[in-house]
């Protein structure tokens, strides 16, 4: 009987374990992860409560429906990707494409693929 007893309190402890960790958040530099995965680049987050924009400017972050910000703890629930900047832009891709219609450069390109083209300049997109 005590033998049983035991199993089934080492039982307890794991899938209260466990299900705490379904739930998890890792931070790295913050103490108070606003996301499934949270870095704070300058550190300056605060240990409780959401961080000013200020603060975010230099964060990134993964949501749990897998979208990621950067610059931003909330990506716009219409994007999979979203950059917050005041004073800095995205760099894509360059790419000497030999015309927008190139497809030996890249082969195959996917639909909605982005990239600069260097080649005949401008930006160049696969519809």
């Amino acid at each position: 009987m005590r033998k049983k007893n035991y199993y089934g309190i080492v039982l307890g402890i794991s899938i209260i374990s466990f299900s705490q960790n379904l739930h998890s958040q890792v931070g790295i530099h913050t103490s108070n992860p606003q996301g499934i995965f949270h870095i704070d680049g300058a550190k300056d987050n605060p240990a409780t409560g959401i961080p000013t924009t200020a603060q975010q400017i230099n964060d990134f972050v993964v949501i749990s429906d897998g979208s990621v910000g950067v610059g931003t703890i909330s990506p716009d629930k219409s994007a999979k990707f979203e950059v917050k900047a005041t004073d800095k832009g995205v760099l894509l891709p360059r790419v000497p494409l030999t015309s927008s219609k190139d497809q030996t450069t890249i082969p195959s390109p996917a639909a909605g693929l982005l990239v600069y083209n260097t080649g005949t300049a401008g930006l160049t997109y696969k519809g």
